[in-house]
């Protein structure tokens, strides 16, 4: 069975930024892919040939190599400017376990919430105080200023 510490040292290897122990590839010679590339690969080991087991995933916030029987999908609520207008969303991207908690989250729906996002004095979400669903945006004009 392939660990994901394995999986971990192919991933380094491929992005150059560590031979596997008892590996001598001469430091010319060594691979450089970008991170991407090397997750690609994996990926064709995962569904080509199927030596890598296919519950391993990269994380989209910092490209560490992780195991989805133990991490998931996080939905978070984000922040953006459209104009002179702060535009809030959801999203649900795949996260290690380390990203998946970030320390905000909304005390109504408990989707976790990034800094740019506020909350209101009951620390709810944008979602949470107009009623609006994830598929649907949030502007800021729309919230009740905060007191306090």
């Amino acid at each position: 069975m392939i660990t994901i510490e394995q999986v971990q040292e192919l991933y380094d290897m491929l992005t150059g930024e560590k031979q596997p122990e008892g590996c001598v590839i001469p430091e010319s010679e060594m691979p450089n892919l970008s991170a991407i590339a090397a997750f690609t690969v994996i990926w064709y080991l995962q569904t080509g040939p199927r030596i890598i087991p296919d519950h391993f995933e990269q994380c989209k916030e910092c490209d560490a190599i992780y195991d989805t029987n133990c991490s998931g999908y996080c939905e978070k609520v984000i922040a953006a400017e459209e104009g002179s207008q702060m535009v809030f969303t959801t999203t649900a991207r795949p996260l290690c376990e380390e990203c998946v908690l970030p320390p905000r989250h909304c005390e109504g729906c408990m989707r976790y919430c990034d800094a740019d996002v506020p909350l209101d004095n009951d620390d709810r979400c944008p979602f949470c105080v107009t009623g609006k669903g994830e598929n649907e945006r949030v502007l800021a004009s729309e919230l009740p200023r905060r007191t306090g």
